[in-house]
């Protein structure tokens, strides 16, 4: 991408951080806004089709999380076919990504969900804010975590060029940022599988008939 005589390349997955503030600022924007409001968007779009019919909030959130999974599939193999030769590095990054992206297009579509069934809730336009507002910022904080290799020494100098081994493997520090923030966002998602999953109501015990002895027996005392 080129802009106001920045040049960054997206389609390069080993792109270096820029140096000068221009090009730092134009890629925050590119990267932790514009992405995020078209990724999360777009993704879901096969679920805002049929959102009329779906029948409950856990459907919503299930058919989203598919439609992001699938997705974030399609940009691993891109990425991957554009010169990734560490797969170590990949599989943690692209692996954590996966829930990025399914989790993100999972809220997306709660959202509309939400929006579409006034009769789940009552905050009809506040609860579907509160959704997309959540998967764009979580994307936002994602795509923006680069940014912290560009904190003061120590720490941005670790995670730029910082490396921690693991056994016979090693990848580069910054991805314990994305580790971190991996964890955060399997916590709400489950805590939100839990708040999505259908009530089922316990089942009341059936009446004890009596049996025709008991029945005969009664008669036999009456009498």
């Amino acid at each position: 991408q080129k802009s106001l005589g920045v040049s960054v390349s997206l389609d390069n997955p080993n792109q270096q951080i820029p140096q000068d503030p221009k090009s730092i600022l134009f890629l925050f924007l590119l990267v932790s806004v514009v992405a995020p409001l078209v990724e999360e968007g777009v993704k879901p779009l096969a679920v805002i089709i049929m959102i009329g019919r779906i029948r409950s909030a856990g459907e919503a959130f299930i058919l989203g999380l598919a439609c992001g999974i699938g997705f974030n599939l399609i940009e691993t193999v891109g990425y991957m076919g554009m010169g990734y030769t560490a797969w170590f590095h990949t599989a943690i990054e692209r692996s954590s990504s996966g829930l990025l992206h399914g989790f993100g297009a999972a809220m997306v579509s709660l959202g509309w969900y939400y929006l579409t069934h006034p009769k789940e809730s009552r905050h009809r336009f506040l609860l579907p804010l509160g959704c997309w507002s959540y998967a764009v910022l979580q994307h936002a904080i994602w795509n923006g975590s680069f940014g912290l290799q560009l904190l003061p020494a120590p720490i941005g100098p670790y995670l730029d060029k910082g490396v921690v081994p693991l056994g016979p493997f090693s990848f580069p520090s910054i991805l314990l940022a994305y580790i971190v923030l991996t964890i955060l966002m399997l916590t709400f998602f489950l805590y939100m599988t839990r708040k999505v999953r259908p009530k089922i109501l316990p089942t009341p015990p059936k009446p004890v008939e009596p049996s025709n002895e008991s029945s005969r027996d009664s008669v036999i005392a009456r009498a």
